[in-house]
């Protein structure tokens, strides 16, 4: 085992680097935009028919919509609750385990005691912005009232609970969190 955690800093981090734009991806999937008399064509792909003019859903496009759901189900939800469930398990372990510490401790290390959690939180953040306001606002001046108001309520829930240790953490986190709120 002491390989797979040499292994797993590597591959965890890449994984938490790729997952957003992963994520994104298969969200996309289920963004159609209606052509009116063509019917409806996904957005990301136009060589892709959703539903035709009738709104009758294409057999192909049904097809891959359910193999496609599931995995942006799994990924996008499974992935940040995987991590979450690693610092939980393993949290205690890393502060005595050099192998666990070095997997992990970019996961726990950054934050205060009891703060491990807002990592998972800020997976939640990014997946909301990066994909989930485009899938459920229609008109872009709703996708950016929806991106300011999550951005604003993690932006609360940050200054409220102050996950870092570091005050250099805390202050370019704060930074990045205020762009989006002060474009308001």
């Amino acid at each position: 085992t002491s390989e797979l955690w040499a292994t797993a800093y590597v591959g965890l981090f890449l994984l938490d680097l790729i997952w957003p734009t992963l994520s994104r991806t298969l969200v996309q999937y289920f963004q159609c935009r209606n052509l009116d008399a063509a019917g409806e064509w996904l957005e990301a792909d136009y060589r892709i028919r959703c539903k035709d003019a009738n709104g009758e859903l294409d057999a192909t496009y049904a097809t891959y919509r359910v193999i496609v759901g599931f995995a942006a189900v799994v990924i996008s939800i499974g992935v940040p609750l995987g991590f979450l469930a690693l610092v939980h398990a393993y949290r205690r372990r890393a502060a005595v385990d050099t192998k666990v510490s070095g997997a992990l401790g970019w996961m726990i290390d950054p934050y205060r005691a009891g703060k491990q959690w807002w990592f998972t939180a800020e997976m939640a953040r990014v997946l909301l912005l990066s994909s989930c306001v485009g899938l459920f606002a229609d008109s872009c001046w709703l996708k950016i009232m929806a991106a300011q108001l999550i951005s604003l309520v993690f932006l609360v829930v940050f200054m409220v609970y102050r996950p870092y240790r570091s005050a250099l953490h805390h202050y370019l986190q704060l930074g990045a969190m205020c762009v989006p709120v002060a474009s308001m």
